[in-house]
């Protein structure tokens, strides 16, 4: 009989019963409840017990029943759970993208548990919650598994909600991780000549884009991957933060980049805003690596409206006191790129400064710091607000979900 090598003798009800038993296969299955708590090995006799509140703790029940749920193992009693009442389906999950604009994607969503379709906005409340499982009509949890979180939930939490569909940054297919066997949603979203790029980016040291001919200087390769990377996340639709340690080269890097725009389209207009100790150091080193791009330096008593408005101008360097000085001449243009130099300067989601910048309009916005995080992890938040406007959600958000959880673990 193949691997079934032994038989259980059974009496029930007065008839005798004769059962087939696969040993391997119950060794399998009691390794597999056993891998479900670290207590279990340790009880003998075949039982496994946990009290209520060891159940309760980092949702372990949710996890293991979502664990023997996907191991096809049928689950009796769970009508008669006064506490945990969980859906015996499955999240089956359908998610596509439906049109394309402006750097965004829009997605349709629909995801059952057997016939109920659970609401789109609630899921993603559930989610901004931090929970695992959604209620159903019934009264019963419908759980979401690791996968399922892994491939969908930053989708739906960093999106925008209306009914059925959901309208997210087109960047965010490069952060998309599909389960084993799944495509990728939004894979499509980018050239496959992107992906290849991206891939290569990642795992070889060949050249991506060539250093733009209005530079004259030769990168170090990390600074090569450094402005490639920045060239890639334009491509994407994305913006970032470069956050070298000092001295390693965030300025050339920049600059490579700024010169890889100008070639794309001169009449293009480009902002640095930096301390005001660093402005002169942007324009030698601009004038020294690409003298070929007309800089000006908006800053001090002398600055003039006319020098933002002249049509030859390329690059403006400015700090951030003359920003928020002269906010209204400066907002008034539309930019190609912002570099936002040891964007540290703006941490504080509060302050004016970065309530000013955070407006700026701009087709990519790039932050630089050496110390991007000086306090703690919410220190990134305006940071990233700037470059990537809206990702994090609001500041409570990005607070709970982020922040409070690497500061309290790493």
């Amino acid at each position: 009989d193949g691997p079934y090598v032994e038989s259980l003798q059974l009496l029930h009800n007065g008839e005798g019963y004769k059962i087939k038993r696969n040993k391997e296969h119950e060794q399998q299955f009691l390794e597999l409840l056993e891998s479900l708590h670290p207590n279990f090995p340790k009880q003998i006799n075949g039982y496994y017990y946990l009290s209520f509140a060891d159940a309760q703790k980092k949702q372990w029940f949710l996890k293991a029943y979502h664990k023997l749920l996907v191991s096809d193992i049928e689950l009796v009693g769970m009508d008669m759970l006064n506490h945990f009442r969980f859906s015996t389906h499955r999240a089956e999950t359908e998610m596509k993208v439906i049109r394309e604009a402006e750097n965004q994607v829009v997605l349709t969503v629909s995801i059952l548990f057997g016939k109920e379709e659970v609401a789109l906005a609630e899921l993603q409340k559930m989610l901004w919650a931090g929970q695992r499982a959604v209620m159903l009509k019934d009264g019963s949890l419908g759980v979401l598994g690791d996968d399922w979180l892994k491939q969908y939930a930053a989708i739906i939490k960093h999106g925008k909600v209306n009914k059925k569909e959901i309208t997210i940054a087109r960047w965010m297919a490069i952060t998309e991780q599909p389960a084993e066997g799944e495509e990728k949603v939004l894979g499509a979203s980018f050239k496959e000549n992107w992906w290849q790029r991206w891939r290569s980016w990642q795992s070889t040291p060949e050249e991506i884009f060539p250093v733009p001919v209005l530079v004259n200087a030769s990168l170090r390769p990390y600074q090569q991957k450094g402005y490639e990377w920045m060239r890639l996340m334009e491509e994407a639709g994305a913006g970032g933060c470069l956050a070298d340690d000092m001295g390693l080269g965030k300025t050339l890097q920049a600059i490579c980049f700024l010169a890889a725009a100008v070639e794309k389209d001169a009449s293009a207009k480009h902002i640095i805003i930096c301390p005001s100790s660093l402005i002169y150091n942007w324009q030698q080193e601009l004038e020294k690596f690409t003298p070929g791009i007309k800089n000006i330096v908006y800053h001090g008593g002398q600055r003039k409206v006319e020098q933002l408005q002249d049509p030859n101008t390329q690059v403006v360097i400015t700090s951030y006191g003359t920003f928020r000085a002269d906010a209204g001449n400066l907002l008034a243009i539309e930019y190609g790129t912002a570099i936002i130099d040891e964007s540290h300067n703006i941490k504080n989601p509060s302050a004016q400064i970065t309530r000013t910048v955070s407006t700026l309009r701009a087709t990519v916005c790039f932050a630089l710091s050496g110390t991007p995080v000086v306090n703690n992890t919410f220190d990134l938040y305006s940071q990233l607000n700037v470059v990537l406007p809206g990702m994090f959600g609001s500041r409570e958000f990005f607070k709970r979900e982020y922040a409070d959880a690497i500061d309290r673990f790493g």
